[in-house]
């Protein structure tokens, strides 16, 4: 890590955080690299809102809860870090879900809100069945409309390839095949 801000790069910390190690990661980091604050990131893995803590506590057995996981991404924000989520896979049973697991983090965030999909390579076929209407193509239509002209939100390259979104503008791109 010195090596890497001693050069001027930037850090990305991504974890499902909980706060006392959270606590001590920020303690050290300001300790050590009081001047490098502005070049350090925290990543935070929420997938669910409150209201779907069934979904997550199934999916992410013995992770910290998501509002453990909100407390920490206050905390870095507070502490004057850069900030940031990874809603990937989202695990919100609805729409509403998800507008509420953004508002509740939005304030807390300096950087982006990242929303992707399940990769059903790493799960059991009966698993992904359960949850494979949150990912289809309508429900995708609608997070898209719905988050397309939010500040800080940013869709995975799964979602952006399967509905042909440029990443950066997260404008619809031109079908290649149309004249």
């Amino acid at each position: 890590m010195n090596t890497l801000l001693k050069n001027n790069n930037e850090i990305l910390l991504t974890s499902k955080p909980n706060l006392p190690t959270v606590i001590k990661i920020t303690e050290w980091l300001k300790q050590y690299y009081p001047n490098k604050i502005d070049k350090i990131q925290f990543r935070f893995t929420i997938t669910s809102s409150i209201s779907d803590q069934d979904l997550t506590e199934y999916w992410e057995t013995d992770a910290p809860s998501i509002m453990e996981r909100i407390m920490c991404l206050k905390y870095a924000e507070k502490e004057g870090f850069k900030t940031s989520v990874s809603c990937e896979p989202y695990l919100t049973s609805s729409l509403s879900n998800l507008e509420l697991l953004y508002i509740s983090v939005e304030p807390y965030l300096t950087e982006s809100f990242w929303i992707g999909t399940m990769n059903d390579r790493w799960v059991l076929s009966a698993d992904y069945n359960s949850v494979k209407h949150l990912y289809s193509r309508n429900a995708l239509e609608k997070i898209i409309e719905r988050f397309k002209n939010q500040k800080y939100i940013r869709f995975k390259d799964a979602i952006s390839n399967e509905m042909n979104i440029d990443l950066y503008g997260n404008k619809l791109r031109e079908n290649l095949n149309e004249n």
